[in-house]
């Protein structure tokens, strides 16, 4: 049974996890109850990435490092991990409704779902509705196929009215895009009947600290000149904002080179 355990939070751990970030968002009043609607609406309009049906699946929320964690709910832990990937779901301040960025084309998985933060005030079924079609979007790489006010390529009408008395049947952009093909429309809470996992992690800018030591004894006499150069490669290499101090160590040790931030 633990065996089973371990290897299923192994699968887990590397699976790709659905990455949310609210990384852009101001400290919220309530930062439990934003939370909570927060996880109510993606574990029934999110589906999981490239996983078997089934199968544990995790979601990965980036809170900002400056918000105060302790008060976002006491079964909420966070760790301190950085980011390494593009976030799939970007919460940011506004109102309005969700919308997919789809810059790949047809068929090509978008850039990311924006989520406004005023929608999660609206009823959740609306919101998990919204949610879960624009998530279809970016999945499988899908556009609109409905109409919009006053857009002459997109319009709402039934109709786009060419010239005179000749008028066509109005194309949506999905048709004109992918050529036909129909929008793959998803239930709220069918496609993963597996709720996700939440995971918290606060990222922030980390400082690397780099101290070299050098050994001046008397064999190294003949490597020197090669140390020294390896030793300015070395620095060169160094991405900015590091911190360096250097040590030489022969009869005694001494700090040849305080710790200094490195600015290329």
């Amino acid at each position: 049974m633990a065996g089973r355990l371990l290897l299923a939070l192994a699968a887990l751990q590397e699976a790709q996890a659905v990455v949310v970030d609210l990384l852009t968002l101001p400290r919220p009043d309530n930062c439990s109850l934003l939370l909570d609607r927060l996880e109510d609406v993606l574990a029934t309009s999110v589906t999981p990435l490239d996983q078997e049906e089934g199968a544990l699946w995790r979601v990965e929320v980036r809170v900002p490092r400056g918000w105060d964690f302790s008060t976002c709910g006491t079964g909420r832990v966070a760790t301190y991990r950085q980011p390494v990937q593009r976030p799939h779901i970007r919460v940011v301040e506004g109102g309005g409704p969700a919308y997919s960025l789809q810059q790949g084309g047809c068929g090509r998985r978008g850039l990311a779902v924006v989520l406004p933060l005023g929608l999660l005030r609206r009823p959740p079924v609306e919101v998990k509705e919204e949610v879960s079609k624009q998530w279809q979007r970016y999945l499988h790489g899908q556009f609109s196929s409905r109409g919009y006010p006053g857009d002459p390529m997109f319009p709402e009408d039934a109709e786009i009215r060419v010239e005179g008395n000749h008028s066509r049947p109005r194309s949506s952009k999905q048709e004109l895009l992918c050529g036909g093909q129909p929008t793959i429309e998803g239930d709220v809470g069918a496609a993963s009947p597996r709720a996700p996992i939440f995971m918290y992690s606060l990222p922030g800018r980390t400082t690397t600290q780099y101290l070299l030591v050098l050994d001046q004894s008397a064999q190294m006499a003949s490597r020197w000149s090669h140390t020294r150069r390896s030793l300015h490669q070395f620095i060169d290499l160094l991405p900015a904002g590091s911190l360096l101090s250097v040590v030489t160590a022969g009869y005694r040790a001494r700090e040849v080179r305080r710790q200094k931030l490195i600015r290329f």
